[in-house]
């Protein structure tokens, strides 16, 4: 039982580093060198790289959006000796105030992950996601990784929607009026690590 909670904590891990922003704890999940394929996402084929870049680029996209929030369930498990696969099925939610449309987007499927253990415990050394369904504005994801422009910026900057808690309730929400980019995301760390 002890390599199956090791490999479902890797695998989740892999959505907390996301959404916390952890990139340290994010990096600390992988072999430095993975195999990514998400063309059921994107349409490109899979690609061998390394974890450094890998992690940058999500760094990129990721710090740029208002909030992430990544949740797997199911896990299916199957070990031969030092190597495993792990099936999980994922939804995630991404989230960006924007002119172009709806500040929303998800999608869900599963993910198929490859893992070996080393010295440091059991790494991912390939990712598949196969998305089986998505809604909303996917464009918020190109918005992201766009250079933050005075229009964006203004956009960005707008006030949230409160959102209202009853006195019996754990949080849900996040409230941040009036905050720039910046504010937003310090905010968010905050809510995060206090949460």
């Amino acid at each position: 039982m002890s390599d199956f909670n090791d490999i479902t904590r890797r695998v989740y891990e892999y959505a907390y580093g996301i959404d916390t922003r952890d990139w340290r704890l994010y990096r600390s999940i992988f072999t430095d060198e993975i195999h990514m394929d998400f063309k059921s996402y994107n349409g490109a084929p899979g690609n061998t790289m390394k974890a450094d870049d890998w992690v940058s680029g999500c760094r990129r996209l990721f710090d740029n959006l208002d909030a992430t929030q990544h949740t797997m369930t199911n896990p299916l498990v199957d070990v031969s000796g030092d190597t495993a696969r792990c099936r999980m099925y994922m939804q995630a939610e991404h989230f960006l105030q924007n002119r172009a449309g709806d500040a929303g987007f998800a999608l869900g499927g599963y993910y198929d992950d490859q893992l070996i253990r080393t010295a440091e415990g059991w790494k991912i050394r390939a990712v598949t996601l196969n998305v089986l369904w998505n809604r909303g504005n996917r464009h918020i994801m190109e918005l992201a990784v766009r250079v933050i422009t005075r229009d964006s910026l203004t956009a960005a900057a707008r006030p949230c929607r409160r959102v209202r808690q009853t006195p019996r309730a754990q949080p849900v929400g996040l409230v941040v009026t009036g905050a720039t980019v910046t504010d937003r995301k310090r905010s968010i760390a905050r809510f995060l690590a206090n949460a």
